[in-house]
């Protein structure tokens, strides 16, 4: 069998290591239009700072390709993919037979129709080589205006202020990690982020970026103005699909994958970013690892249990503060027939919160809390007693 995979992210190293764990006489191609081996998306915001150098991310090299005898082709754009050849035209002309392919092409960022968004100074992070172009530009910088606070926002904000930039965050909903926290949780952050030194601007649309030859500010709808020399863009992320419309696969929000990750075509996978599977996407770590295991043992004939969706979870740190988002019912609309455990010190920074639907623990929220991250990755989707729950409400002074 001969596997191309399109794609270097978390999903397509995935597969490309557990495929040749399962089949050991593969053949494995991976092409990426990066110049890099893999590396993890979360360590990016990190390279600005100068937390982290490029080698220091790079979690794969020549040698581990080598040892996994996976052809690697990086710098290699796939023009097209040509299902009833079953083939990929590379470097636009250049083609390669497969038995089977993988797409595990990511996202690219989004957007949003501000106006102006072209101008000099407004960048978007995904890759290496966007991280090494804003380290390189806000050298001497004063003013940075980050719009969006979800995860990579305020990741991104925290080490752009490090390198000594006054910095805002402007977010469109009413509170930071609006997906991830409620709002007692998210307002203890965001307190958090102004001891910082972080300024942030909550539930306010951006209308256009200012600026002729290079950007000057920021223009909120209401006409409030924040002065800015340098705007980071962090407004969520949508899916390549160019290749796979034009390839006739079977597309809407991102491209479309049944029980076991195939695509309309039987021939061609998907995992990552890239997939809509029942009518939604994921865009984090554990459900493209989760994709991956599928869809590995699917490509290596191995008839493996179907795609389960993979329950919403971050765990991370943000701004050096301890952050644990898990499941489902967890922000502030948790209906009625859910039990809901809460304690909280907001002077230490601490937040708890239990969600229980029919006697399971079906989502939580943990700011600064370690001791209890065991306790809910342990039991999420379990049967917890309301008493094992109580147990986990003390609040402990957090050892310094």
């Amino acid at each position: 069998m001969r596997l191309i995979i399109v794609g270097n992210g978390v999903a397509g190293i995935t597969v490309a290591e557990q495929v040749r764990r399962l089949d050991g006489k593969a053949k494995i191609e991976i092409y990426t239009d990066e110049n890099y081996g893999y590396y993890s998306r979360v360590w990016l915001p990190e390279l600005i700072s100068g937390g982290k150098t490029v080698e220091k991310i790079i979690m794969h090299d020549a040698k581990w390709y080598e040892s996994k005898k996976i052809g690697y082709h990086q710098g290699t754009k796939v023009a097209a993919i040509n299902p009833k050849e079953k083939t990929i035209t590379v470097d636009k002309s250049k083609t390669e037979k497969y038995d089977k392919l993988c797409i595990c092409t990511g996202a690219t960022c989004n957007v949003p129709p501000f106006k102006n968004t072209i101008v000099e100074g407004v960048f978007t992070l995904r890759t290496i080589d966007d991280a090494l172009a804003i380290k390189a530009y806000i050298k001497d910088k004063k003013r940075a205006v980050c719009i969006g606070g979800g995860l990579l926002g305020l990741e991104a904000a925290r080490n752009i202020k490090k390198t000594g930039l006054e910095t805002t965050v402007v977010e469109v909903f009413p509170r930071l990690l609006p997906k991830q926290l409620c709002n007692t949780s998210a307002g203890i952050l965001k307190d958090k982020i102004t001891h910082l030194g972080i300024d942030t601007v909550l539930g306010a649309t951006v209308e256009e970026i200012i600026g002729t030859d290079h950007v000057t500010g920021v223009k909120l709808a209401g006409g409030r103005v924040l002065d800015a020399d340098f705007v980071l863009i962090s407004a969520g992320i949508k899916p390549r699909l160019e290749l796979m419309q034009a390839a006739g696969l079977k597309v809407n929000k991102g491209l479309i994958v049944n029980d076991y990750m195939q695509t309309s075509d039987e021939n061609i996978f998907a995992a990552g970013d890239i997939i809509e599977f029942n009518n939604r996407g994921w865009g984090i770590i554990p459900a493209a690892l989760d994709q991956a295991a599928v869809t590995a043992k699917k490509i290596a004939g191995i008839q493996g249990e179907p795609y389960a969706p993979t329950t919403p979870s971050n765990k991370l740190k943000i701004m050096d503060f301890d952050v644990m988002s898990v499941g489902t019912m967890i922000l502030d609309d948790a209906d009625q027939n859910c039990k809901v455990f809460i304690s909280k010190d907001e002077m230490k920074g601490i937040y708890k919160k239990f969600v229980l639907r029919e006697g399971k623990l079906i989502g939580s929220i943990l700011l600064e809390s370690k001791p209890d991250e065991q306790f809910v990755s342990q039991n999420i989707n379990k049967p917890v007693s309301d008493d094992e729950v109580q147990s986990h409400l003390k609040i402990v002074k957090k050892e310094s």
